[in-house]
């Protein structure tokens, strides 16, 4: 990939951002014993892991840049995710 469009460096961070944000919940399902929950978040990351590698396999330091940002925000946006929407619904 040499030139990224705003479309193509979209996806590259959606895909990871999906990414790290389901590895992180699923982590949590894990650990409370969730198994529908766990299986359906592995089912997700099969499919965003797809599209992201997909999209990134040309890989730049703009792709590294994007990509990492966007694990960040996931990891960042699961920790709030699971700790005010998940387990409210307890």
């Amino acid at each position: 990939m040499l030139e990224l469009s705003l479309a193509d460096a979209a996806i590259i961070f959606a895909g990871a951002f999906t990414v790290v944000f389901l590895l992180g919940l699923q982590s949590r399902n894990v650990v409370a014993g969730r198994y529908w929950a766990a299986i359906m978040t592995s089912a997700g990351i099969s499919l965003s892991q797809f599209i992201f590698v997909k999209y990134a396999a040309g890989g730049s330091l703009t792709v590294l840049a994007i990509s990492t940002l966007g694990g960040c925000l996931g990891i960042a946006a699961a920790i709030w995710f699971y700790g005010n929407v998940m387990e409210r619904r307890k």
